[in-house]
C-alpha cells in the first residue's frame, strides 16, 4: 500500500490500483492486502481490469475495506476475506473454492453463480445453489426452487422475482423480506416467520403449511397466500373457504376457482378520495359460482367471462366493473350497486 506513481513494467497477472485518489496497491495472486483501507469500490473483474485475468487466488484481504467492490467472475480460490467489510459488493460468478468468507459485514451483497465451496462463512450466511443468503443481501431472481432454506435468517433480504417454488423455509425468518413477484408455489412455510415484508405481486399458490406469522392483512387460505396485489392466478380455493373482509386490492385472481367461497365484505379495489381506482382486482375467467360476495367492494375490477352463477352480490359494489359475466341470471342481487353506478335489482349488463 501507499505506492506512488506508475511502474514501467509489472509481472503479468498483477497491476497497481487505487480508488478515489487514495493510496495505491499492488494487486494480483497471493499478495497480502490485509487491512487495506482504500479498496472500496474497486473493480477486480477481468473485463474492467484485464491485467487481473488470472484472478486473485490466494490473496489476503483480511480486515480490508472491500465495500462496493466488483468481484464478478473473479477467481478467489483460497482467498481470505476474513474480517473484511464487503457491503454492497458483487460476487456474481466468482470461484470461492477454499476461500475464507468469514466477513464482518455484507449488507446488500449481490451474488449468484458462485462455484466451489468456501472453507469459512460468516455464521449469518449460507451458500445455497450459488447464492450467498443472509440478512439484507440481494438475491433478486434467485433460482432457489426446491432448495433447503431451513432456519435461515432472511431478514430484509431482497428475493424479488426469485423462484422459491418447492423450497423448504421451515423455521426461516422472513421479517421485512422483499418477495415481490417471487414464485413460492408449493413452498414449505411451517413455523417460518413472515412479518412486515414486501409481498406485493408474490406468486403464492399451492403452499404447504402455514407461516407462524404474516404481515396484516395477509393470510393463507386453501394453500394460497392472499393479500393486496397478490398473484393467485388460476389458484383453487376450497368451497366454503373463508375470505370474509379479505384485503385483495389489486390482486390477480384471473382464472381462479372460487366457487362457494365466502368473500363477504372483501375489498378488491382501492379507491382514492378523488374516486379514482387504484389497484383494481383481476377476476377475469374466475369461477365465482355460488360464492358469497355480500358487501364486497369490486369497483373497477376486471371480470371478463367470470362465472357468477348463484353468486350472492347483496349490498356489493360493482360500479364501473369491466363485466362480461357468465351465469348472471342465477346470481343474487339485492341493494347492489351495479356497473352503471346505480342500485338495481337485478343488475343488467351492456
Amino acid at each position: 500500500g501507499g505506492i506512488v506513481g506508475t511502474p514501467s513494467a509489472i509481472t503479468p497477472g498483477y497491476t497497481v490500483m487505487g480508488v478515489g485518489g487514495g493510496p495505491q496497491y499492488i494487486v494480483g495472486p497471493s499478495v497480502s492486502l490485509s487491512g487495506a483501507a482504500y479498496l472500496s469500490g474497486a473493480n477486480f473483474s477481468a473485463t474492467a481490469t484485464p491485467a487481473l485475468s488470472q484472478g486473485l487466488p490466494g490473496v489476503n484481504f483480511a480486515n480490508a475495506n472491500l465495500k462496493s467492490t466488483n468481484f464478478t467472475g473473479v477467481n478467489l480460490t483460497g482467498t481470505s476475506l476474513g474480517g473484511a467489510a464487503i457491503d454492497g459488493a458483487t460476487l456474481t460468478g466468482a470461484n470461492v473454492s477454499g476461500a475464507t468468507l468469514s466477513v464482518t459485514s455484507f449488507a446488500q451483497v449481490t451474488s449468484g453463480g458462485l462455484t466451489g465451496t468456501p472453507i469459512g462463512l460468516n455464521g449469518s450466511l449460507a451458500l445455497v445453489n450459488g447464492y450467498l443468503l443472509g440478512p439484507s443481501v440481494i438475491a433478486r431472481g434467485a433460482a432457489l426452487a426446491g432448495q433447503s432454506l431451513q432456519a435461515l435468517n432472511l431478514t430484509s433480504t431482497d428475493l424479488s422475482t426469485a423462484n422459491l417454488s418447492g423450497a423448504n423455509l421451515t423455521g426461516a425468518t422472513l421479517r421485512s423480506t422483499m418477495l415481490s413477484g417471487a414464485n413460492v408455489q408449493g413452498t414449505i412455510f411451517p413455523a417460518a416467520s413472515v412479518s412486515s415484508g414486501t409481498l406485493s405481486g408474490v406468486n403464492a399458490t399451492g403452499l404447504t403449511g402455514t407461516p407462524a406469522s404474516l404481515p396484516s392483512p395477509w393470510q393463507v387460505v386453501s394453500g394460497n397466500l392472499v393479500g393486496p396485489q397478490a398473484n393467485v392466478a388460476n389458484a383453487t380455493f376450497a368451497s366454503g373457504a373463508d375470505l370474509v373482509n379479505a384485503q385483495l386490492q389489486g390482486a390477480n385472481l384471473s382464472g381462479a376457482t372460487l366457487a362457494g367461497v365466502n368473500l363477504s365484505g372483501a375489498q378488491l379495489t382501492l379507491v382514492t378520495p378523488g374516486n379514482t381506482a387504484s389497484g383494481a382486482a383481476n377476476l377475469s375467467g374466475a369461477n365465482l359460482s355460488g360464492s358469497n360476495l355480500r358487501g364486497a367492494n369490486l369497483a373497477y375490477a376486471a371480470m371478463s367471462f367470470t362465472n357468477i352463477g348463484g353468486t350472492d352480490f347483496t349490498n356489493a359494489n360493482l360500479s364501473l366493473v369491466q363485466f362480461t359475466p357468465v351465469g348472471s341470471g342465477t346470481a343474487i342481487w339485492s341493494n347492489t350497486t351495479c356497473q352503471n353506478g346505480e342500485v338495481q335489482t337485478p343488475c343488467t349488463f351492456a
